[in-house]
């Protein structure tokens, strides 16, 4: 796995198996990772504009271990945040995607948005889709 350092608090982590190997599972989260954030919709930039994010879209890769590890961050006026991709090929050809949520939410402002997306449950409805989508993309066409 990769030896990605992280400065920010953890919040959760979500493993899944899928029947493929590490390459298709990496070129799949390529795809997945690059369509991730705020979409390019009127309501997309609204909430875009209102948060403040940065990168606009919300993520941005700041680190790349070829088919091994993706971290994307991010923040807005009330979180700074990385979500981090782990894959591990397994003995029988398979591979084990791990992804890791990490965030800090400063200043009362942002223990009340913390409040409100943790209390939520946003990282679990947001991330297991994440994870079943690459799963899906890397199996597909295959027996």
């Amino acid at each position: 796995m990769g030896s990605v350092q992280h400065d920010l608090p953890y919040l959760d982590e979500h493993v899944l198996v899928v029947a493929a190997p590490p390459t298709r599972v990496w070129e799949a989260l390529q795809e997945v990772a690059a369509s991730l954030g705020v979409s390019d919709s009127r309501l997309g930039v609204l909430m875009a504009t209102v948060l403040g994010t940065r990168p606009v879209r919300g993520f941005a890769v700041s680190t790349r271990e070829p088919e091994t590890s993706l971290v994307l961050s991010g923040r807005h006026r009330f979180s700074r945040y990385q979500l981090s991709f782990d894959l591990a090929g397994t003995l029988d050809g398979r591979t084990r995607p791990r992804a890791t949520s990490h965030a800090a939410f400063p200043g009362v402002r942002g223990g009340v948005y913390r409040g409100g997306v943790i209390g939520g449950g946003a990282p679990l409805v947001s991330v297991c889709p994440i994870l079943q989508t690459i799963a899906r993309r890397a199996t597909a066409g295959r027996s």
